[in-house]
């Protein structure tokens, strides 16, 4: 991989009625190679768009040389069988995405009954069930979202199309940037968006572990704070143009804050994750369950991992309450 190319970013952004507002792809344009950044949903409109993009600019889908995956989540991984159905590319990812790319049902069905454990372990009862299930049966549903070996890895100070890779875990355990140190462009996958905060969603590491999932996002928001950025590509939304790198503080200072609510209630009431999520969030608890349970055990975890809360068993439950200090 070539470290400096002159490069030109074409975006493509799908709409959608969802409150991602919009699935955004990138082809990077070089005198060697066309790289499509992420891949959208699987959808025919969706990708009758990314044909229009690709028209106006003269270009086909048989000149994509290369296609990168900022992360796993199949609103990013759409496109890929169908443009492999009309032309040979490489497909490129970070290799902590593999197992879940190619769908490795060993690996599924482990994950699967870590979160069964885990919801259970928070109190969550009937809706943990429902989840379960949903994912027991999206195990099979989902197959078609499957994307295909070959798979090249990329990691941390690869080049690629002029971009340097960064690894930014925490939205998923496998996201990378791509940032043009020349050009000071990132292009952030879901790493940071413009109309909403990005969910750090908790997951399983590949010994069967919670991972720290926020704790790992805090930090990949302080190390992009840092960069030099003229401009930022999210995976949804606005392309991000003016204050780019406050937006990242800002994300910071949320997170700081929502975690100074959460210890104030563990404070006040020694808490399951489950019934702190209730309280918070009230009917979203059922709506927007995976997401709020996320949110939720993030924080607890992070808050845990910074000495400032403690975490007990008790009857099977994760119990989260006031750190004490001795006497």
């Amino acid at each position: 991989m070539k470290k400096s190319e002159s490069s030109v970013v074409i975006p493509v952004i799908i709409p959608t009625d969802s409150m991602l507002k919009t699935y955004n792809c990138y082809l990077i344009k070089t005198k060697e190679d066309l790289t499509l950044v992420d891949a959208a949903i699987d959808d025919d409109q969706a990708f009758l768009v990314f044909l229009d993009v690709l028209k106006k600019n003269e270009l086909k889908v048989s000149d994509i040389t290369q296609i990168v995956l900022t992360h796993n989540h199949s609103d990013h991984t759409g496109f890929v069988k169908r443009i492999r159905e009309k032309t040979v590319v490489d497909v490129y990812a970070h290799p902590t995405a593999f197992l879940r790319l190619t769908r490795d049902e060993t690996f599924l069905t482990k994950r699967i009954d870590f979160f069964n454990q885990l919801y259970n372990e928070s109190a969550c009862g009937e809706r943990g069930e429902i989840e379960v299930k949903r994912m027991r049966e999206a195990l099979i549903q989902n197959e078609h979202l499957r994307v295909n070996h070959p798979i090249l890895p990329l990691v941390e100070g690869d080049y690629i199309s002029g971009f340097k890779v960064i690894e930014v875990p925490g939205h998923s355990i496998d996201h990378i940037a791509l940032y043009n140190e020349k050009t000071e462009e990132l292009i952030a996958g879901d790493l940071i968006l413009e109309h909403a905060p990005s969910n750090a969603l908790i997951e399983m590491g590949l010994e069967g572990e919670l991972l720290q999932t926020l704790y790992l996002y805090e930090k990949s928001l302080k190390r992009c704070a840092e960069l030099e950025l003229s401009i930022i590509y999210p995976g949804h939304g606005i392309i991000i143009t003016e204050d780019a790198n406050a937006l990242f503080n800002k994300r910071i200072n949320s997170i700081n804050r929502k975690s100074k609510r959460i210890k104030e209630s563990i404070i006040k009431e020694e808490q399951t994750a489950a019934n702190l999520a209730k309280s918070m969030y009230k009917d979203r608890y059922d709506t927007l369950f995976v997401l709020v349970m996320s949110e939720v055990i993030g924080h607890l975890e992070r808050l845990v991992l910074n000495n400032e809360i403690k975490k007990e068993y008790k009857h099977s439950v994760s119990v989260y309450s006031e750190k004490t200090s001795k006497k």
